[in-house]
């Protein structure tokens, strides 16, 4: 036989742990610079979830942890930052960010064991990898991204409201997710080099130039938007 001599032998017991499926995640998400790098990094973290969720794991939940999507998201993230702006698939790379995340509070929202949810980081990532894509929605999406984060630390702050008048758990309670400075500033950004949007042209008829006209609006009243939020934040 071919097989290596030490198969077989007393290994039986020996499974995969969170180490080992993160060692793995880590090496392909840290081949961002080609395509099929990220990819393989997040089929390796669907996979972990699949099998735990199936119970495959011999009785041992591998459940992945935040760092897992971390590093998954980043992945996607570093490979919009590398293409550039023009490349078209930007935005659908930056949709798989922002469909992980999503991924994250769902599992928050199971209240899976152990626990998963979205950190200030998870967010972070995905206004990143939008704002990196000079997508024409990428305003629409940061916004949306940044306005969730800010619902999670009000909710949070509404837990540690409650648990100081003794009506809520402490178990419940994270500072896991907590807005700075600059994640406002990502959005205005990103709204920013948005500028060329509805910049009317000659050769443009009238009904192409309010369009665009009402895109670029729609832009400046994001940031405005955001900017009126950090100051009231």
């Amino acid at each position: 036989s071919d097989a290596p001599s030490w198969q077989g032998i007393g290994l039986s017991k020996v499974q995969p742990n969170l180490h080992t499926y993160k060692c793995v995640i880590y090496a392909w998400g840290h081949a961002s610079h080609t395509l099929e790098g990220p990819d393989r990094a997040e089929e390796i973290l669907r996979h972990m979830l699949s099998i735990s969720k199936a119970g495959n794991n011999l009785g041992k939940e591998v459940l992945p942890d935040e760092e897992c999507f971390h590093i998954v998201m980043k992945s996607h993230a570093e490979l919009v930052r590398r293409r550039g702006k023009g490349d078209i698939s930007n935005a659908d790379r930056a949709r798989q960010v922002t469909d992980l995340l999503n991924w994250m509070e769902l599992l928050a929202v199971r209240r899976t064991k152990p626990k998963i949810e979205p950190t200030t980081e998870s967010y972070r990532i995905a206004l990143s990898a939008w704002a990196w894509s000079h997508h024409i929605d990428a305003p629409k999406q940061v916004e949306e991204i940044l306005f969730r984060m800010i619902r999670a630390c009000e909710l949070n702050r509404n837990k540690l409201r409650d648990i100081q008048n003794g009506l809520g758990s402490k178990d419940s309670y994270t500072l896991a997710v907590t807005p700075e400075t600059k994640d406002f500033n990502t959005v205005i950004n990103c709204c920013s080099f948005a500028r060329g949007v509805g910049v009317p042209k000659d050769e443009l008829d009238d009904d192409i130039k309010l369009s665009q006209q009402l895109a670029l609006k729609e832009t400046y009243d994001i940031a405005e938007g955001v900017l009126d939020a950090l100051l009231s934040f």
